[in-house]
């Protein structure tokens, strides 16, 4: 459950961007694609510090690492509200890089060492859960409370939530176990990663994960632009497409917990990442009612909840024994997708509008389907 709030709470704090884009930018004076590389260059830096969390949280405890994300959650969403120009709501944007790089990557970890066999594949959905969650209840309670309080109200409702998942896991996940003993050296950081550079198979995997998520946030970071540029949704109605799509995720999530949940997870990855690129990028590319656009929307969110957990147990099957960095390390990699998606994403949006941008999509989520199926080929035969 702790893990599960603390995961609602980061990909809401990705998610709430994205609806409100259009009204910050006018509340700023700046452009839409200018806005959404902020949150972009704060993934990007929750990247690189994502690279220390996974020593540090060993060395130091995880559940505080996860208190240390979440309050930077909650500093960061007061801030967002604060700001009247673009430079500070960028400083503030980088503040909540913190959280980002430690929250999704910790919970991951917790739920892939902690526990094994069905039990790991249950504190898994959890944490989907959360993650889907985020986008069923939370993207569209925020839009309800922006149609009342503007978007100001709705980023302090976003912090008080932070801090009420700060608690949870307070209470939830019990003391940190002792730590290492001895002074904390860089070296100590660069050890911990040797085994996984030099695992070529689970390199490629990793480069998967990172241009998978390029082409899921190209859609993602600019999906409430497309739906007020093409479609003249209010904000209200932009949050109901947003609670169907995240019914979809919650359906993935779903059914790794049945028979299909016992399927090779490299290849349902697989085929997660090339479908969902088709269906990401068709609204896009192809000019559609906005039915069908949601169901193509919502379609992409069950394989994508399917895909989020088929990819940790991926790769918590390739790399047995140094799990934790691992994960750490496609936290990272993820958090540096998403940076590179939002950045890649804004700049196909001022040169060529929502069709290149689709077609960017779909080509790097098809480059992530290649990568996954290279490293199965190059990956050593189980003993």
């Amino acid at each position: 459950m702790s893990i599960a709030a603390a995961s609602f709470s980061t990909i809401l704090s990705q998610s709430a961007f994205s609806p409100f884009l259009p009204l910050i930018s006018e509340s700023l004076d700046t452009s839409v694609a200018l806005l959404g590389q902020a949150p972009g260059i704060s993934m990007l830096v929750a990247g690189l510090l994502g690279l220390v969390v996974g020593p540090l949280a060993d060395r130091y405890g995880q559940r505080r690492a996860l208190l240390l994300g979440l309050l930077a959650l909650a500093a960061s969403a007061v801030g967002v509200a604060l700001a009247q120009s673009y430079l500070v709501f960028l400083v503030v944007m980088l503040i909540s890089a913190v959280g980002r790089a430690t929250i999704l990557p910790v919970s991951m970890v917790i739920g892939g060492t902690r526990f094994v066999g069905d039990a790991q594949r249950r504190a898994l959905s959890w944490m989907s859960t959360g993650l889907t969650a985020a986008t069923i209840l939370g993207v569209p309670f925020l839009t309800t409370i922006g149609e009342y309080v503007t978007w100001r109200g709705a980023f302090l409702t976003l912090a008080v939530i932070a801090l009420g998942a700060a608690a949870l896991v307070w209470y939830g996940l019990g003391p940190d176990l002792p730590v290492a003993a001895g002074r904390f050296h860089t070296r100590d950081i660069l050890t911990a990663y040797t085994p996984i550079i030099r695992n070529r198979p689970v390199m490629l995997f990793l480069l998967a994960s990172l241009v998978g998520n390029i082409g899921q946030w190209n859609v993602y970071t600019y999906a409430g632009a497309y739906w007020t540029d093409v479609h003249q949704l209010s904000l209200h109605e932009i949050g109901l497409t947003a609670l169907v799509q995240g019914f979809g995720g919650l359906a993935g999530s779903w059914l790794m917990s049945t028979p299909v949940g016992r399927i090779s997870p490299r290849r349902l990855l697989i085929v997660s990442r090339f479908l969902g690129g088709l269906l990401c990028a068709a609204p896009f590319v192809l000019p559609m009612p906005v039915v069908t656009a949601v169901a193509c929307f919502t379609l992409a969110y069950v394989v994508g909840g399917m895909g989020a957990i088929a990819s940790t147990l991926q790769l918590t099957r390739d790399v047995p024994s140094a799990r934790a960095t691992a994960l750490t390390l496609n936290g990272a990699a993820w958090s540096i997708g998403i940076a590179l998606g939002a950045a890649s994403g804004g700049l196909a949006l001022a040169l060529g509008g929502y069709g290149v941008l689709g077609i960017m999509a779909f080509s790097t989520f098809a480059a992530a389907s290649a990568l996954l199926l290279i490293s199965d080929r190059v990956a050593p035969a189980p003993r």
